[in-house]
């Protein structure tokens, strides 16, 4: 998912019994459905129980998923700071949080996933686009 579109995501757009995430405001602006992996799908039931117990308690909770301290959206910038943070205690330079979809992109193909369905799950509109994103290592070729 693009940044923006993570940031935006709400409680009501994610079905975790299906383990989906729906997309209302993309940057192509086509509705798309995003399948979450075990991972994220994980993180996200630990985070709805946190919320279902703070709603319990009648704490006010936001319709967004990750929140600000004040459970504001959080926006953009506090994102990149807490990113920069990771990758200077990860030890990583010259990585960007766009590079993900990079490297999302170039995993998936490398598996064998055929560029249609990288399409789909990047929101592309053009596979020209999804072309640029899949990079192959001479190994794999």
């Amino acid at each position: 998912m693009r940044q923006g579109e993570i940031l935006s995501l709400k409680w009501c757009n994610v079905d975790l019994q299906r383990g989906i995430a729906t997309l209302h405001e993309t940057k192509n602006g086509e509705r798309r459905s995003v399948p979450l992996n075990k991972t994220v799908w994980n993180l996200l039931k630990e985070k709805s129980r946190v919320r279902y117990l703070a709603t319990a308690t009648s704490l006010r909770l936001s319709d967004y998923i990750f929140t600000s301290s004040t459970g504001t959206m959080k926006d953009g910038g506090h994102l990149r700071r807490d990113f920069m943070a990771a990758l200077k205690q990860a030890r990583i330079e010259g990585f960007r949080f766009h590079d993900l979809r990079h490297t999302f992109a170039t995993r998936i193909v490398q598996r064998g996933i055929d560029l249609y369905k990288v399409q789909k799950l990047l929101g592309h509109r053009d596979v020209k686009t999804t072309q640029r994103y899949a990079h192959h290592y001479p190994e794999s070729l």
